[in-house]
Formats: C-alpha cells, structure tokens, sequence
C-alpha cells in the first residue's frame, strides 16, 4: 500500500503538506549503491586513462591466452617503457614483459621472464614463457626487442579500452568527474534539507496557551510545602 502525501497545520494557519519520505534502510542503500558504483566508475578511469597518461605509460590490450589464467584474454596491461640496457638490468625473473617475438616482427607478445643472464659484452639476455605454455620461448630477447614491462593490468577491459578514442577517453574523465561533483552536491542538498525539516519540526511543535512549548514529564513535580496555622 503507497503512503500518501498529509498535511500539517502551521502557526498562521496555512496547511504545508510533507510528502512521505523514503524509509531510513532505503535512503542508505541507494546511497552505498550510488556512492560505490561512482566510486567503481572514477577508479576504473583513472587506472585505464589517468594514470598511464600522466606516468608515461602505455595500455596494451592481450588478444591471445598464452598467460592465462593470470592474465586473461581481452585484459589491459600497462606497461613502462624498457629503452635501454639498464633498463634491462633492473628486470627481475618473475616480471611480465612486452616485447617483439623476432627482429623484424613488429606484434607485440607479453610473457613472464624465466631467467636473465649476461654475456661477456655486459648485454643482458632474457628468457621468458607464457604462464599457460608448456615450454619456454624459443628466442632470447635482448634490450632492442624488449618494448616494456608490465605494471598492473585490468582483468577484460581492453575491449573497453580499444572501443574508445582518445577524445571519447576525455571527455569520459569530464563525465565522471561531474557525475562525482552531482553526486557530492546531492548528498550536500540532502544535509541541508535534513537539517531544515528538523528545525521546522521544532518550530512547529504544539504550544500551551501561553505560548511555551509543552513537555511532558516522568513525574509531577510535588506540592511547596506550607505551614499549619497555630
């Protein structure tokens, strides 16, 4: 059964009529519900866009499953850029790098570093392997074919990524960053207006014929005492 609106008499006379508000358990859920999707939207950004835009580093989506189930198929990857031999040096076996597979071949490849050694020249030499691969990679890899090494990655949100230019990826920051400012505004409304309606609860409150506001209390208060006559 829907509540309906009522109405409540005023010192002058005038009717306000207070329209049901929504129960206290339900206020709170919209507001987790709303505050955690806002949350949610904003962090997922600022990994996707934000961050590898103001770090340098580049988003790369994984279209194959050779590191599942570590990294799976349609997953970003950020990676920071290896452009030198030292670089290299300050990789670790057990990172994820991005690299080309041949001299030459210009697609990219992500796979864990298995074991790194160097030769007599000081160059160092990388093996990797794809987590879900039985065996190593065939190739060792050298400085001029290692693209980057990986910093996070985003479990299937490359496909989101791929969708979205670099103008849709701008003005998706502005759209969130605005839906954040309303969603703040709203709740600062909503303070306000909770703050109003207590005080005119307060002004409104019935009075006794002498114009105080009446109380009520747990017991009378006792008779003054008084003399008996001689």
């Amino acid at each position: 059964m829907s509540a309906l609106p009522t109405s409540t008499p005023t010192r002058g006379g005038a009717r306000r009529v207070t329209r049901p508000a929504l129960p206290a358990p339900v206020r709170l859920a919209l507001s987790v519900v709303v505050g955690g999707l806002a949350i949610l939207a904003i962090g997922l950004l600022a990994f996707m866009v934000v961050i590898p835009m103001v770090m340098h580093w580049v988003p790369l989506t994984v279209l194959s499953g050779s590191m599942e189930p570590t990294i799976p198929i349609g997953s970003q990857v950020i990676v920071k850029r290896v452009e030198s031999e030292q670089d290299v040096a300050r990789l670790e076996q057990g990172d994820v790098i991005t690299f080309l597979p041949r001299p030459g071949d210009n697609s990219l490849v992500t796979h864990r570093i298995t074991s790194i050694s160097v030769d007599s020249d000081g160059v160092h030499k990388v093996r990797t392997k794809g987590d879900h691969n039985p065996s190593e990679d065939l190739e060792v890899k050298t400085v001029k074919q290692i693209r980057g090494v990986m910093v996070y990655h985003l479990p299937k949100v490359g496909y989101v990524a791929n969708a979205l230019n670099r103008d849709q990826k701008s003005r998706g920051v502005i759209v969130v960053a605005g839906a954040l400012f309303a969603y703040a505004l709203w709740q600062l409304v909503g303070l306000l207006r909770a703050r109003r309606l207590r005080a005119r609860a307060v002004t409104d409150a019935p009075t006794d014929p002498a114009g105080d506001t009446t109380r009520t209390t747990d017991h009378p208060t006792d008779p003054a005492p008084t003399e008996d006559e001689p």
